[in-house]
């Protein structure tokens, strides 16, 4: 159900409709939180849409979510990072 609503999400990302692109990408992390590709999504929107310090969140689950190196890696490219960066690294 959570892959689900986050290809709806990512539907109302295309139609660039962010706030029902939120809510379902939010929905699909209250059925699961390490749901890969809405923690991608939920971090390229807010990336895009001037908020930063939301997108790193959403970056650093990201990177805690298990064989989602090659998202991680995407989004990392997004903002602007480096490398694949553990948590660790970035306090």
């Amino acid at each position: 159900m959570a892959t689900l609503c986050t290809k709806v999400g990512f539907a109302y990302l295309q139609l660039k409709r962010d706030r029902e692109a939120r809510q379902y990408c939010n929905e699909a992390l209250m059925l699961d939180p390490n749901e890969a590709y809405a923690l991608f999504h939920l971090a390229k929107l807010h990336a895009l849409k001037g908020r930063p310090d939301l997108a790193e969140n959403y970056y650093r689950r990201l990177l805690e979510v298990d064989d989602a190196d090659d998202l991680a890696a995407e989004l990392a490219r997004t903002l602007g990072k480096t490398g694949r960066e553990s948590p660790e690294d970035m306090q």
